[in-house]
């Protein structure tokens, strides 16, 4: 086709057409593009492997597994019985408060208070759990950063300078030169937050109210592992396989989370046959 079209054109007109057969003209693309399709790229590339690893132990595609007692034998998950604190702590609450009434007989009476100090309660006494020390442990602390629009920098508190008293006084020249200065950084920061604004604030002029983004930390056996999600559901999921996929889902799990229950909730859907 090519020497077809090309045959009895001048010099330039041949040129011209394999210039335009070698090079197609393609939209101009922005970071933002970029960014989007790399993100899009991994996320697929991690929801297959995701996949394969919940196919693979018998798991559904949310992480739920489909029998329980077989996959726990099969896992090694032994289920252990809660162990209550409230007795134990109860007895070494009573010690304690023995002790401090035995150091309140001892002072002089001259400087005892009226009556010794006590401890009434321990908070969440009834809820505590205690690690046996036979299963390994495995640390995970998750979170969930909201961020509503993005910034150049962070507003930090700066440290009172003390002036030298030593120095010299200012002069109305200095002055003003000093309050001209203060005025030109002003503006050169107002000029790049808006500059930095007009790049990076794509997705606000899509109406969309913020980025929510959900961190998963895995400690264990001095390694640590950090995972990254769209949402609390698809971190727990992934957590879910990573745990899987390291042989570390028969652990005893210990996670730190804030009081927010769009994170606590989670863990009692989704860890209910593990020990945590």
């Amino acid at each position: 086709m090519a020497e077809e079209q090309i045959e009895g054109l001048s010099y330039r007109g041949a040129d011209k057409i394999i210039q335009q057969s070698n090079h197609l003209k393609i939209a101009p693309g922005t970071i933002h593009d970029y960014v989007s399709q790399t993100g899009a790229f991994i996320r697929k590339t991690a929801d297959e492997e995701r996949s394969a690893i919940f196919k693979a132990s018998d798991y559904t595609e949310e992480g739920f597994l489909e029998n329980i007692q077989e996959s726990q034998q099969r896992l090694g998950i032994i289920k252990l019985k809660a162990y209550p604190l409230a007795t134990e702590l109860t007895k070494v609450l009573g010690m304690f408060n023995t002790k401090l009434e035995a150091d309140w007989l001892q002072m002089p009476k001259a400087k005892r208070p009226l009556q010794p100090q006590r401890v009434s309660s321990i908070a969440f006494l009834p809820t505590l759990e205690c690690w046996d020390g036979k299963l390994p442990l495995a640390y995970i602390c998750v979170d969930e950063v909201m961020v509503k629009k993005q910034k150049t920098m962070r507003k930090r508190s700066r440290k009172p300078q003390h002036q030298d008293r030593r120095k010299r006084k200012l002069t109305p020249r200095d002055r003003l030169k000093q309050k001209n200065q203060a005025k030109a950084k002003l503006r050169k920061e107002r000029q790049e937050r808006s500059e930095f604004a007009q790049k990076c604030t794509v997705s606000y002029a899509e109406d969309r109210p913020g980025v929510s983004t959900t961190s998963i930390t895995v400690k264990w056996d001095g390694k640590l592992q950090l995972l990254i999600a769209p949402s609390v559901k698809e971190g727990f999921k992934t957590l879910i396989a990573f745990l899987l996929h390291n042989g570390l889902i028969n652990r005893h799990m210990v996670f730190f989370i804030n009081g927010a229950g769009v994170l606590k909730t989670p863990i009692d859907k989704y860890f209910s046959y593990c020990n945590y």
